[in-house]
């Protein structure tokens, strides 16, 4: 734990609590990490995925790349990445003919050092090693028979994660290591990689020298939706955890169950509350990681006016369900927060919100479209999230024949009832606007305004207590029960210009409650 964020927070009597605890997994309020959590990444309707992955410190830093498919979060990718000190990785999702693959043109060091070298292909197979997979939820892993095939991996979600530091003051061969990394002496890396990709190599902590040292941070990013034929670019910044491990975690290329975002160590969770600062203590790192994530409830504007075609997506992502509900993770235990596993059922899975629309006035009315039939009214259980990481679209279909709406991004990856929005297309009583030099006669442009998703009967179990930590630096013990789901997400919106073939829009990150007590 940083010792100068907890006394931004608190007085200096939170230093003894810190002494104490010594590590604990939080959400950065830097930009900077040792996990970045992309929240979506696509390459359906036209659009490919850019993103970048920085080392801002002066070390050479070991991380797992893992790319996960949206639906029941199953590992479509994983590799292992180097880089030097202050070092820039860049890449790209780009669309195939049956799914998804990753490429780049960078020097930074991959382990297998053959992963973009497409003449290599799986053993009997003629798909290539930087190309997705399907293997993890087809066969005896297969999980739901009608989305078995490569599609299901063109959208979903990625993370970054520090595995640790290589260390020259440890041995010899550390510092030889450092030396191919910087010189881009790839190859020589994967022989000290332990992966199943190599078969026959060596374990990396374990080559007969001691050669890394925990992670330490200092990772930021970046990624692009980009689509050429529309013009399209929605660029975000991933979610940024800190204090995720205290000990090395690494695990070789291509290892689908070596770290993961529920390895944090220790399994201790330090959450930011409007009462002060709350450090929880876990059964396990999957609990903690979900801990710094929990949010109550997810708020965020959509933008639908007629005149300029708008159109809004929500991407709402939970990067820790898989290890609480798919039993292909041997550490799944209890399913709450979540309500079950992933399945064929439409409606098995899936975790229920209060939705609340409000107008830019503060207007709640609803105006159904001619030719919508709603679903049953707004309550608890109406509304469903059925996806790890899915799409709620915000009305992308005006057809007005009562089908579901197409979100902008041309996800698939729709819940059954998270088209709800759809219906709530015209939120009060909106009226055309009037000259800028009339404010009494000024109507509101719409319709337009402001979304949220509660998830306040969602609950993250506390095997024990917790320590509140005010914001005087008075220690309080309380139960320490975390509401809501962890969650992360981004809005996108766009325009048409009248007269512009292209389309522009933005980005806006959500905003969130959090409740512990």
């Amino acid at each position: 734990m940083k010792i100068s964020f907890i006394k931004r927070l608190c007085v200096s009597a939170c230093a003894t609590l810190v002494a104490s605890s010594a590590q604990a997994v939080y959400l950065s309020t830097t930009g900077t990490g040792q996990v970045l959590i992309y929240p979506y990444y696509t390459v359906r309707n036209g659009f490919a995925t850019l993103l970048s992955v920085t080392n801002t410190q002066n070390n050479t830093k070991a991380l797992k790349i893992r790319f996960r498919e949206g639906m029941n979060g199953r590992d479509v990718s994983n590799f292992s990445l180097f880089l030097a000190p202050n070092d820039t990785w860049t890449a790209a999702v780009t669309d195939t003919a049956n799914g998804a693959r990753i490429l780049t043109n960078d020097n930074s060091c991959v382990v297998p050092s053959f992963f973009f070298d497409e003449t290599h292909k799986f053993s009997g197979t003629t798909q290539t090693f930087n190309e997705f997979y399907n293997f993890m939820y087809t066969g005896i892993r297969q999980d739901n028979p009608a989305f078995a095939s490569l599609d299901r991996t063109r959208e979903g979600f990625f993370e970054i994660i520090e595995m640790g530091v290589i260390d020259a003051s440890l041995s010899n061969t550390a510092a030889q290591i450092i030396g191919f990394v910087g010189a881009q002496n790839c190859a020589t890396l994967d022989r000290f990689d332990g992966a199943v990709l190599v078969p026959g190599s060596i374990q990396f902590p374990n080559s007969g020298a001691p050669l890394m040292a925990p992670p330490r941070g200092g990772l930021r990013g970046w990624a692009s939706l980009i689509n050429a034929a529309s013009g399209a670019n929605y660029t975000f910044r991933p979610t940024v955890l800190d204090g995720w491990s205290s000990q090395v975690a690494y695990s070789g290329a291509g290892s689908f169950n070596g770290t993961l975002l529920r390895d944090a160590f220790p399994a201790t969770s330090m959450v930011t509350t409007p009462a002060g600062v709350v450090v929880s203590q876990w059964e396990n790192g999957r609990d903690a990681v979900s801990a710094a994530l929990m949010r109550e409830s997810v708020i965020n504007d959509f933008v639908l006016d007629a005149g300029t075609d708008s159109q809004t997506d929500w991407i709402i992502t939970f990067p820790t369900k898989p290890f609480y509900t798919d039993p292909i993770y041997s550490n799944t235990g209890s399913r709450a927060p979540f309500s079950g596993p992933f399945s064929s059922t439409a409606t098995t899975g899936c975790d229920g919100y209060e939705p609340s629309t409000l107008n830019r006035e503060g207007s709640g009315t609803a105006i159904i479209l001619p030719g919508l039939t709603p679903p049953s009214p707004p309550g608890w259980g109406d509304a469903l999230l059925c996806m790890t990481a899915g799409v709620v679209p915000f009305l992308g279909s005006r057809t007005g024949d009562g089908s579901p709406p197409v979100s902008l991004l041309g996800s698939t990856n729709l819940s059954p009832m998270s088209y709800y929005h759809a219906y709530l297309s015209v939120i009060g009583s909106m009226s055309a606007p009037s000259t800028l030099t009339s404010p009494a006669l000024r109507g509101t442009v719409g319709p337009n305004g402001r979304e949220t998703f509660l998830f306040s009967q969602r609950q993250l179990p506390q095997p024990g207590l917790a320590t509140l930590i005010s914001p005087s630096g008075m220690q309080t013990t309380i139960p320490g029960k975390h509401f809501g789901l962890p969650v992360i997400g981004l809005m996108l919106h766009n325009y048409k210009n009248t007269g512009v073939t292209s389309r522009y829009g933005g980005v806006i990150e959500h905003s969130y409650s959090v409740r512990v007590e």
